[in-house]
């Protein structure tokens, strides 16, 4: 998953049975009143017991590469949600011990936390480190007491896609250019560049082909259905 904190952090997680893994992006400018475009992309290990890579671009420009766990991206697509309040189903383990780990201080403590909960040595911590210093982790089920619960966006969104292959920076740098409202994504006879891309398409939605709620699978698969439960608009 991928929100923004209620500092205004980008903060992409990312939830396993035994933890909540967390890469917060640096330097984040998002302005109100103006479109952004955010790309992020997930490249597996490409030798054994290699790291796998998360990379975010806005706006065109790279600000974060980490290595970070995440889940084999070959499983089956199941359910996907954008801009609607992550829905939690996490079940905490009954069999864990209630007890605080010893040893809190020799462990070390995370400042970014200690701003963000007052009662933060009530927490649980976690002894594993982390791949990167961009990523923090910590036990699941817990997001919401770090990060604040869950809400809806606010804002307008345009095209959105996942693609089965991790974008090449020319490539994002290409979607940006081509601005909220591009149609060559899916018409791409006429751009080289478009047209590889739109062979990576699992799914594409785009708020010109909304209406009355459905959305249209613009992939050349066309597999996948959509439904828009806020408020349609389109703009020029």
């Amino acid at each position: 998953e991928a929100f923004v904190s209620s500092q205004g952090a980008l903060v992409v997680g990312v939830t396993t049975k035994k933890e909540f893994l967390a890469a917060t992006v640096p330097d984040l400018t998002l302005l109100d009143s103006l479109w952004h475009c955010l790309d992020l992309c997930y490249m597996a290990a490409r030798r054994p017991f290699g790291h796998n890579q998360l990379s975010v671009f806005i706006d065109g420009h790279q600000k974060l590469v980490a290595a970070m766990k995440f889940p084999a991206l070959t499983e089956p697509f199941v359910l996907c949600t954008v801009g609607a309040a992550a829905a939690r189903n996490y079940q905490p383990n009954q069999t864990r011990s209630d007890k605080s780990p010893s040893g809190i201080m020799e462990r070390g403590i995370f400042p970014s936390i200690i701003s963000q909960v007052p009662n933060y040595f009530s927490l649980p911590l976690r002894s594993s480190t982390p791949l990167d210093p961009h990523v923090k982790n910590f036990p699941p089920g817990i997001q919401d007491t770090i990060f604040g619960p869950p809400s809806s966006l606010q804002g307008q969104l345009g095209l959105i896609c996942l693609f089965h292959e991790a974008l090449q920076q020319h490539q994002i740098k290409t979607l940006f250019d081509a601005g909220p409202n591009c149609r060559l994504l899916f018409s791409p006879e006429d751009n080289a560049e478009m047209l590889v891309m739109n062979s990576k398409l699992v799914w594409c939605f785009a708020p010109a082909a909304c209406w009355d709620g459905s959305c249209l699978d613009l992939a050349a698969t066309n597999k996948f259905s959509a439904q828009a439960l806020a408020r349609q608009c389109h703009t020029r």
